[in-house]
Parts: C-alpha cells; sequence; structure tokens
C-alpha cells in the first residue's frame, strides 16, 4: 500500500483542499489566457482600423474632387425642362457611387485581391473624374444649348382680347440671356363669350415672327396647337397672332407654353 500524502510537517494532506487549489490554479490559468486573447483581439481591431482608414484616406481624394464638381455642376444648372438634366444626374450620381466604393475598397486589407488594391485602382480613379467632368461639360452645353421654359414672367400678350377676323395680338418674349435658334409657342384660344356658340372652334391662327409671313405649318393652328418659329436672335421677340374666322366672331387669345431651343 501507498503511503497517505503528507504536508510539509508530516501531516496528512487533505485530498479535497488540494483538488480544490488544483482547480483554482487552472482556472486562474484560463482566466490570464481568455483575457490575454480578448486584449489581443482589441489591439488587433484597432491597427486594422487604423491601417484601414490611413489607407482609405489617401485615395479619398478623387472622391472629394468628384464631389466638388457635381456641386458646380448642379449650380450651373439653368431653367428649362428637368428632363433634359436627367443625363447629367446619372453621370454625377454614378461617379460619386464610384469614386466611394473605390475609397472603401483602398483601405480593405483583405479578401479583396491585387485586382483591386493595385493596377485598377488608379485607372478607375480617373474614370470617375472624367465621367463628374462630362457631366460638368454637359451642363455647361445646356446652359448655351438647352430648352427653356419661358415662365409667364417673361412673356406678355399685347391686345388678346376680342379679336376678330383679320386682327390680331402681339407675343412679347423677353429672352435676355435666353438667346436661342428655335422657339414654340402653343396657343389658346376662347370665345369672347360662353354664348357665342362656335366662334372658337371655327378660328384658326397664323404664326409669324411680326414683319414675316407664316410659313405654312403655322398657317393654320387651332386651340392647343403648337407653332414651330426660327429665331435670328435679339433679347426682345415679338410674334404676331393673326385671327382667321367667320365674320362676327370675336375670340380671346392666349399662350400656354412658350419652349426655346437650339
Amino acid at each position: 500500500m501507498s503511503d497517505p500524502v503528507t504536508d510539509g510537517e508530516g501531516h496528512p494532506k487533505d485530498p479535497t483542499v488540494s483538488a480544490s487549489e488544483t482547480g483554482a490554479a487552472r482556472a486562474h490559468d484560463g482566466g490570464t489566457a481568455i483575457s490575454g486573447t480578448v486584449v489581443s483581439s482589441n489591439f488587433n481591431s484597432r491597427v486594422y482600423t487604423l491601417h484601414f482608414w490611413g489607407r482609405a484616406a489617401g485615395w479619398s481624394i478623387p472622391t472629394v474632387l468628384v464631389g466638388l464638381i457635381a456641386v458646380v455642376t448642379l449650380v450651373r444648372q439653368s431653367e428649362g425642362r428637368i428632363g433634359q438634366f436627367t443625363p447629367v444626374y446619372v453621370l454625377l450620381g454614378a461617379a460619386l457611387l464610384a469614386s466611394v466604393l473605390l475609397t472603401m475598397l483602398a483601405g480593405e486589407q483583405a479578401g479583396r485581391g491585387d485586382f483591386f488594391r493595385s493596377g485598377f485602382r488608379l485607372p478607375a480613379a480617373l474614370l470617375c473624374l472624367v465621367a463628374a467632368g462630362a457631366g460638368l461639360l454637359w451642363m455647361e452645353y445646356l446652359r448655351d444649348h438647352g430648352e427653356v421654359d419661358v415662365a409667364g414672367r417673361h412673356f406678355r400678350i399685347e391686345n388678346a382680347t376680342e379679336v376678330g377676323n383679320g386682327e390680331g395680338a402681339t407675343l412679347v418674349v423677353d429672352a435676355a440671356g435666353m438667346e436661342r435658334d428655335g422657339m414654340n409657342v402653343t396657343v389658346s384660344i376662347k370665345n369672347r363669350n360662353s354664348k357665342a356658340g362656335s366662334c372658337a372652334r371655327a378660328t384658326r391662327l397664323g404664326v409669324a415672327l411680326e414683319g414675316e409671313r407664316a410659313q405654312r405649318v403655322n398657317r393654320e393652328l387651332g386651340d392647343g396647337n403648337t407653332a414651330v418659329l426660327q429665331l435670328d436672335g435679339g433679347s426682345e421677340i415679338r410674334v404676331r397672332l393673326t385671327v382667321h374666322t367667320e365674320n362676327g366672331c370675336r375670340v380671346n387669345l392666349g399662350v400656354t407654353k412658350v419652349l426655346m431651343y437650339g
């Protein structure tokens, strides 16, 4: 038989106490290991984050430049039909989104591959800048040649009420700063009196620049029709609306839309 385990003074050692002390020691060692692992993980995470943003910051310059170009482009937007600016918005949006994505990929340290971390990045950044620059140039083109919907404050109609056969009204358009090559004028014809019968339906207009003869397409315009005019420049445009109707009929003339373009 083996001798009982004794302590340093020859007294028997309690097995229970020995197991407890051993467990406590192991628990302490395990706690130390877990604590060390957590500290190490936090440290590595912070290092990764700092490294990520450090690399991303270096590639944020294209994003900043694209953002500045987008702001300038939107500030330079002129009056006119919103739909004509859609390609500009698409170019700016795509350039800004791609540049932000490029910045994020530049900061990524793993799992993206050399394709995203090396030769692809510079051409992609240049492409974003080119797209944003194209949007700005397109906006400048539209400022000079795009469609301009002339609001009521830019035109007036003279002698437009109770107009009879052979008589006419004059549309005056203030085109200062909106010089274009062409203009569309949508006309309206209303009865002078709601009880006057079919005078408005029987009335046709001849529309031409003042001092010129109406072209064939602009000689027989009814209510809601559009005249197409070629302009020769000038800050004030005067358009003659000549009434052709039945004898005794008098109508009120109006213009619902004036669109300049080209």
